[in-house]
Protein backbone atom coordinates (compact mmCIF):
# COMPACT_ATOMS: atom_id res chain seq x y z
CA UNK A 1 0.00 0.00 0.00
CA UNK A 2 1.81 3.05 -1.26
CA UNK A 3 1.54 6.62 -0.07
CA UNK A 4 0.47 9.15 -2.70
CA UNK A 5 0.65 12.91 -2.74
CA UNK A 6 -2.34 15.02 -1.75
CA UNK A 7 -5.51 14.14 -3.70
CA UNK A 8 -6.78 10.83 -2.30
CA UNK A 9 -9.71 9.16 -0.65
CA UNK A 10 -9.65 9.95 3.08
CA UNK A 11 -8.54 13.24 4.45
CA UNK A 12 -6.79 13.31 7.77
CA UNK A 13 -5.90 16.89 8.25
CA UNK A 14 -3.72 17.35 11.23
CA UNK A 15 -2.71 20.81 12.18
CA UNK A 16 0.44 21.42 14.15
CA UNK A 17 0.22 24.61 16.04
CA UNK A 18 2.79 26.49 18.06
CA UNK A 19 2.37 30.15 18.85
CA UNK A 20 5.31 32.33 17.98
CA UNK A 21 4.92 34.27 21.21
CA UNK A 22 6.49 33.61 24.58
CA UNK A 23 9.57 31.91 23.14
CA UNK A 24 7.59 28.97 21.76
CA UNK A 25 9.10 27.44 18.63
CA UNK A 26 7.31 27.61 15.29
CA UNK A 27 6.73 24.52 13.15
CA UNK A 28 7.01 24.76 9.37
CA UNK A 29 5.83 21.99 7.06
CA UNK A 30 8.66 20.42 5.06
CA UNK A 31 6.47 20.17 1.93
CA UNK A 32 3.53 22.53 2.44
CA UNK A 33 0.42 22.49 0.27
CA UNK A 34 -2.45 25.00 0.34
CA UNK A 35 -5.29 23.55 2.44
CA UNK A 36 -7.65 26.52 2.39
CA UNK A 37 -7.51 30.31 2.09
CA UNK A 38 -5.75 30.70 5.42
CA UNK A 39 -3.57 27.62 5.92
CA UNK A 40 -0.73 25.73 4.32
CA UNK A 41 -0.52 22.11 5.40
CA UNK A 42 1.78 19.12 5.33
CA UNK A 43 -0.17 16.32 3.66
CA UNK A 44 0.25 12.54 3.53
CA UNK A 45 -2.11 10.34 1.55
CA UNK A 46 -2.69 6.61 1.60
CA UNK A 47 -4.11 4.78 -1.40
CA UNK A 48 -6.66 3.04 0.85
CA UNK A 49 -8.39 6.37 1.36
CA UNK A 50 -6.61 8.28 4.12
CA UNK A 51 -5.20 11.76 3.70
CA UNK A 52 -3.45 13.60 6.52
CA UNK A 53 -2.69 17.31 6.45
CA UNK A 54 -0.99 19.25 9.25
CA UNK A 55 -1.22 23.02 9.69
CA UNK A 56 1.28 25.09 11.67
CA UNK A 57 0.18 28.12 13.68
CA UNK A 58 -3.58 27.63 13.84
CA UNK A 59 -4.22 27.84 17.61
CA UNK A 60 -6.54 30.87 17.99
CA UNK A 61 -8.64 29.82 20.96
CA UNK A 62 -8.48 30.87 24.60
CA UNK A 63 -6.62 30.46 26.74
CA UNK A 64 -3.80 31.62 24.48
CA UNK A 65 -1.33 30.22 27.04
CA UNK A 66 -2.14 26.71 25.77
CA UNK A 67 0.24 27.32 22.83
CA UNK A 68 3.03 28.20 25.29
CA UNK A 69 2.48 25.33 27.73
CA UNK A 70 1.66 22.55 25.21
CA UNK A 71 2.10 21.77 21.53
CA UNK A 72 -1.46 21.77 20.10
CA UNK A 73 -1.90 19.89 16.82
CA UNK A 74 -5.19 20.32 14.97
CA UNK A 75 -6.33 17.19 13.13
CA UNK A 76 -9.12 17.00 10.56
CA UNK A 77 -10.02 13.56 9.24
CA UNK A 78 -12.17 12.89 6.18
CA UNK A 79 -12.87 9.28 5.36
CA UNK A 80 -13.55 8.52 1.71
CA UNK A 81 -12.65 4.85 1.95
CA UNK A 82 -15.07 1.94 2.10
CA UNK A 83 -14.05 1.21 5.70
CA UNK A 84 -14.62 2.86 9.05
CA UNK A 85 -11.44 3.84 10.94
CA UNK A 86 -10.76 4.36 14.66
CA UNK A 87 -9.11 7.52 15.88
CA UNK A 88 -7.18 6.55 19.01
CA UNK A 89 -4.60 8.57 20.88
CA UNK A 90 -2.58 5.36 21.36
CA UNK A 91 -2.02 5.28 17.57
CA UNK A 92 -0.68 8.86 17.32
CA UNK A 93 2.93 9.83 18.07
CA UNK A 94 5.16 12.85 17.62
CA UNK A 95 8.73 11.75 16.89
CA UNK A 96 11.56 14.25 17.29
CA UNK A 97 14.83 14.37 15.37
CA UNK A 98 16.54 12.32 18.11
CA UNK A 99 14.07 9.48 17.52
CA UNK A 100 12.22 10.04 20.80
CA UNK A 101 8.48 9.28 20.57
CA UNK A 102 6.11 11.62 22.40
CA UNK A 103 2.60 10.40 23.21
CA UNK A 104 -0.23 12.92 23.08
CA UNK A 105 -1.71 14.24 26.30
CA UNK A 106 -5.19 12.94 27.02
CA UNK A 107 -7.99 15.48 26.52
CA UNK A 108 -8.61 15.72 30.28
CA UNK A 109 -4.98 16.71 30.85
CA UNK A 110 -5.51 19.94 28.90
CA UNK A 111 -8.72 21.54 30.16
CA UNK A 112 -9.59 23.61 27.11
CA UNK A 113 -12.98 24.77 25.93
CA UNK A 114 -13.09 27.44 23.30
CA UNK A 115 -15.77 30.08 23.12
CA UNK A 116 -16.55 31.77 19.83
CA UNK A 117 -19.33 34.36 19.66
CA UNK A 118 -21.09 32.83 22.64
CA UNK A 119 -20.84 29.27 21.30
CA UNK A 120 -18.86 26.79 23.38
CA UNK A 121 -16.60 24.40 21.43
CA UNK A 122 -14.70 21.41 22.76
CA UNK A 123 -11.49 21.53 20.75
CA UNK A 124 -9.83 18.16 21.52
CA UNK A 125 -9.81 15.57 18.76
CA UNK A 126 -12.44 12.97 19.71
CA UNK A 127 -11.43 9.34 20.00
CA UNK A 128 -14.12 7.87 17.81
CA UNK A 129 -14.93 5.92 14.68
CA UNK A 130 -14.82 7.82 11.41
CA UNK A 131 -17.21 6.26 8.95
CA UNK A 132 -17.17 6.53 5.17
CA UNK A 133 -17.75 10.10 3.96
CA UNK A 134 -17.41 11.55 7.48
CA UNK A 135 -15.14 14.33 8.67
CA UNK A 136 -13.78 14.74 12.20
CA UNK A 137 -11.56 17.51 13.56
CA UNK A 138 -9.93 18.70 16.74
CA UNK A 139 -6.63 19.39 18.47
CA UNK A 140 -4.21 16.82 19.85
CA UNK A 141 -1.89 18.22 22.54
CA UNK A 142 1.73 17.24 23.26
CA UNK A 143 4.13 18.33 25.99
CA UNK A 144 6.57 21.06 24.88
CA UNK A 145 9.41 19.87 22.66
CA UNK A 146 12.85 19.32 24.19
CA UNK A 147 15.29 22.23 23.75
CA UNK A 148 17.34 21.93 20.59
CA UNK A 149 14.73 19.97 18.62
CA UNK A 150 15.14 20.79 14.92
CA UNK A 151 12.50 18.56 13.31
CA UNK A 152 9.46 16.46 14.21
CA UNK A 153 7.20 13.97 12.47
CA UNK A 154 3.57 13.33 13.34
CA UNK A 155 2.79 9.65 12.84
CA UNK A 156 -0.62 8.02 12.84
CA UNK A 157 -1.14 4.28 12.52
CA UNK A 158 -4.70 3.91 11.15
CA UNK A 159 -6.70 0.97 12.50
CA UNK A 160 -9.92 -0.36 11.00
CA UNK A 161 -12.96 0.03 13.22
CA UNK A 162 -14.03 -3.59 12.82
CA UNK A 163 -11.08 -5.96 13.10
CA UNK A 164 -7.40 -5.49 13.77
CA UNK A 165 -6.41 -4.49 10.24
CA UNK A 166 -4.00 -1.56 10.07
CA UNK A 167 -2.58 0.50 7.25
CA UNK A 168 0.95 1.73 6.87
CA UNK A 169 1.79 4.66 9.10
CA UNK A 170 0.86 8.08 7.76
CA UNK A 171 3.56 10.67 8.49
CA UNK A 172 4.09 14.38 7.99
CA UNK A 173 7.27 16.26 8.90
CA UNK A 174 8.05 19.74 10.16
CA UNK A 175 11.15 21.77 10.81
CA UNK A 176 11.26 23.51 14.21
CA UNK A 177 12.35 27.15 14.47
CA UNK A 178 13.03 28.88 17.82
Amino acid sequence: MALRPAPALVLLVASFTLAACGGSPVLRAEAPERLDDAHDAAIAVHDDGLRMAVIAGSWTFRPRSVARTTLPLEMIIENRSEYAWHIRYDDIRLVDDRGVEHAPLRPGQVPVRASDAGTLHFVSLPEETVRTAERVSGFVFFAPLPAGTRAVALRWLPRRAFGQDRLDTLEVTFSVHP
